[in-house]
């Protein structure tokens, strides 16, 4: 084998699993905002400038090794280094698309262990390839322990078999002086796109159905929603959102996901008016949600018009065709 193809093979693999962990982390950004992170928690921006730094190194610590010893004697090593990349590119899989917290603490940890390997293979070979890891190392450490604490405050999001969060770790700060029945709530976050809102939290295999059937297309068009999962929403109904909108934002709807969108066949949508007669209400299927969110976003249609297309059962399945 070349001397220039042993060294592309191991940044090849170290790209492969750089693209693979990438699609996975394609909406990390939005879902890590909604999560109650730790006051320790570095901010969503620092993640891909860390992570490619690390890829850098990585890739020049396996080049080095494999440089050194050839493919037969780097094999041993190369092996352990293709499994913790694997290990990598898995995790932002089952974290942020998945949203297994339990697996992927469990994952990380055997990431953990399968880099000290490797580091330990690295250092018989070439000292310096072991210690162009020590970073990678660090901030597993530093992921492992986010991931534990994150899992922690948010079982409803990534799983419900966390040992609750002590008290003393409940944050009131990020609580307004709104509140229902005297429960302090968290403000909805700005977004220039409608919010749909989940405010249950039964099904989570349900929701993940429902979310993609809202982002499918449909032709040339789409709904421009903004996902807001949080367990500070847990089990609002419209009195409590209407109380929790009234923070002097204007917005003329909401969407919501609540009992009924998770529990229907169907999974009807509740779409709640803010706007000119606040509190009027109507349903709508996720694949028709496109049609609902352009017109009465771009303000094409309004509520009344929503309203007089719906089916007997008050949900909107779409326009029908004019006869003739």
């Amino acid at each position: 084998m070349s001397p220039l193809l042993r060294a592309a093979l191991p940044v090849l693999g170290t790209f492969a699993a750089a693209v693979v962990g990438g699609l996975g982390s394609v909406r990390s950004g939005e879902f890590y905002q909604q999560l109650d992170k730790p006051a320790w928690a570095p901010p969503g921006a620092v993640f891909g400038p860390v992570w490619t730094v690390l890829y850098v190194l990585m890739a020049i610590a396996a080049v080095l090794v494999v440089r050194r010893a050839g493919w037969p004697g780097a094999r041993p090593a190369m092996i352990l280094f293709a499994t913790q990349l694997a290990l990598n590119a898995l995790w932002p899989w089952l974290f942020f698309v998945w949203r297994r917290g339990a697996a992927s603490l469990l994952e990380i940890a055997i990431l953990w262990v399968v880099l000290v390997l490797t580091m330990l293979s690295f250092a018989g070979v070439h000292r310096t390839a072991a210690a162009l890891l020590l970073p990678y190392l660090a901030w597993v450490t530093f992921a492992a322990a986010l991931t534990w604490a994150v899992w922690r405050r948010n079982p409803q999001l990534l799983g419900s078999a966390a040992p609750p969060a002590p008290a003393a770790e409940i944050r009131p700060a990020s609580m307004t002086t709104a509140s229902t029945e005297g429960r302090a709530m968290k403000p909805l976050p700005a977004s220039d796109t409608a919010l749909v809102i989940r405010t249950s939290y039964a099904d989570q295999a349900g929701w993940e159905a429902i979310r993609g059937e809202i982002e499918r297309p449909v032709g040339e068009f789409r709904a421009y929603v903004t996902f807001v999962e949080d367990p500070a929403y847990d089990g609002l109904d419209k009195r409590d959102l209407l109380a929790l909108l009234d923070d002097g934002t204007y917005r003329s709807y909401l969407i919501v996901a609540d009992r009924t969108t998770l529990e229907h066949p169907e999974h009807p949508l509740l779409i709640l008016e803010l706007g000119d007669r606040p509190g009027r209400e109507f349903r709508a299927v996720p694949r028709e949600l496109w049609g609902v969110e352009n017109n009465l976003s771009l303000a094409n249609m309004d509520f009344e018009e929503f309203l007089e297309a719906l089916d007997a059962d008050g949900v909107f399945r779409g326009f029908r065709e004019a006869d003739g």
